[in-house]
């Protein structure tokens, strides 16, 4: 049985917006599991920042939604964050559900994202194997239209 959730660790980046009205941009640079060692210069920062121990849970309802985000060309992973009053972050959620991600997205959240890397991939993929249940075809009857008499 695969586990429903699994503990990763973040690099982000940050450089200095070219907008006029902007502060920082933030980068999502790599997301490794935790134990696994990040391939660039982890070393804390103003401008990078490494969070540990962050928890991806998935959920069985949800296996749709991770079924098309492992078909897309690019799958890709959303790291949700809470924008701080001096230009820090906190992180808020980790998922791999694009609908999740979207809905902080529109309401306003600051969604880091960055590809699924191969190892998640896997994860993922066999979560969906043991877990999705693909929903039996419905007939739909005809309203009627009249009573019959």
């Amino acid at each position: 049985m695969i586990s429903e959730n699994i503990d990763l660790s973040v690099l982000i980046s940050s450089s200095q917006s070219t907008h006029k009205w902007g502060n920082k941009v933030w980068i999502l640079e790599q997301v490794v599991v935790d134990g696994e060692q990040f391939l660039g210069d982890a070393s804390d920062s103003e401008d990078r920042i490494v969070w540990r121990n962050l928890k991806l849970q998935i959920h069985a309802l949800h296996c749709e939604s991770y079924y098309q985000n492992l078909l897309s060309d690019l799958p890709q992973i959303y790291l949700i964050c809470k924008q701080e009053e001096d230009n820090g972050l906190s992180p808020l959620l980790i998922t791999v559900d694009f609908d999740e991600a979207n809905s902080y997205m529109e309401t306003g959240e600051l969604v880091l994202i960055s590809p699924l890397p191969e190892t998640l991939c896997n994860w993922l993929e066999r979560f969906f194997i043991e877990n999705y249940e693909l929903e039996a075809p419905k007939k739909r009857r005809r309203k009627k239209w009249f009573k019959a008499k």
